[in-house]
């Protein structure tokens, strides 16, 4: 149970598809209060973030850490940035992250506590 249960999970990481407004729908529906911070170690393409980034949530940095920077550029503020690029990044109506989400306008699915895998698992880009 456990397998198809984290199977499940980890098919749910793709790209929907939304239309503009429905992504803008889900940012707005899913109030994450959180930002993350991301260094710059162990990316392969430095040149985007070359001091870190920030990122608006910490889905947003861990799919850039999956699918690469190149993917979600405008979802994060390089470090370097300048301070207008601050008040650009945080007035946006949407991030591209934001259509890899669950819909949020609905209830999420409840996953008992505690179910593990009995094998290691690896991520790896698409």
């Amino acid at each position: 149970m456990a397998k198809i249960l984290l199977g499940v999970i980890l098919k749910k990481i793709y790209k929907r598809g939304r239309s503009k407004e429905d992504i803008i729908k889900n940012y707005r529906n899913c109030q994450m209060p959180c930002v993350s911070l991301m260094t710059s170690e162990g990316l392969e393409n430095k040149q985007l973030a070359p001091k870190g980034a920030i990122f608006v949530c910490p889905i947003s940095s861990s799919l850039s850490r999956l699918k690469g920077l190149e993917e979600f550029n405008g979802d994060f503020l390089n470090l370097e940035d300048s301070k207008e690029r601050f008040f650009e990044f945080y007035s946006q109506d949407f991030y591209k992250s934001c259509d890899y989400c669950r819909d949020y306008g609905k209830p999420a699915k409840q996953i008992a506590v505690a179910i593990q895998t009995d094998k290691v698992l690896k991520l790896e880009k698409d």
